[in-house]
């Protein structure tokens, strides 16, 4: 990427392409390029990364590399690359075919199981009582024919989490951290499940 320095217009090398160099002169180690919620790249940037998906050549500022086989090139995304149907990730882009089918392995990733999810919350400041019952209160959230049109979802629990964990009072940093977060029009479902689930 271009830049400006002391006034003048230089290149800087941006994740990509400071990772396909450190992969070049390090080729015995294999150099994962996390690429973080693909789908809201323009379809026009998208385009640029087909060679580079392919092992080819990444080019740039009149200059290019060529893609060293250690580099393994990962995306998330919170849609399938064809648009958003959840209603939930409106700003994702949709991409063109050439663009889903130069990765070679999708996994569809769901919620971590609810064991899983307190550990993560003990670890991130959520009262170990309490944890169990945070969890349970989102998969509410997260089931088919919720009560709700937004779930609950974990970075809000390790919202609540560290507020718990900065002393906050549980109660209180769910209604600040979690249910403040939500839809205006969720949070009355949200609320009862709550007061259910935590005896609140």
């Amino acid at each position: 990427q271009h830049t400006v320095s002391e006034g003048n217009m230089v290149w800087q090398d941006g994740s990509i392409t400071a990772a396909v160099r450190w992969a070049t002169n390090n080729p015995d180690v294999i150099t994962l390029v996390i690429l973080d919620e693909v789908d809201h790249l323009q379809p026009e940037v998208q385009s640029l990364l087909h060679g580079v998906l392919e092992g080819d050549l990444l080019q740039f500022n009149g200059d290019e590399l060529r893609m060293p086989p250690n580099v393994r090139f990962v995306a998330t995304a919170n849609t399938s690359g064809y648009g958003d149907i959840s209603g939930r990730h409106s700003a994702a882009k949709v991409s063109d075919s050439a663009f889903t089918s130069r990765w070679s392995v999708t996994y569809e990733v769901t919620h971590l199981p609810p064991e899983a999810e307190e550990r993560v919350l003990i670890k991130a400041g959520a009262p170990a009582g309490l944890a169990a019952h945070a969890v349970a209160v989102a998969n509410e959230t997260r089931v088919e024919g919720a009560s709700v049109s937004q779930p609950i979802v974990l970075r809000q629990l390790l919202a609540w989490a560290s507020g718990c964990r900065s002393s906050d009072d549980p109660k209180h940093a769910w209604g600040w951290r979690v249910l403040a977060n939500m839809p205006e029009h969720d949070r009355p479902a949200v609320w009862e499940l709550t007061k259910l689930k935590f005896g609140w």
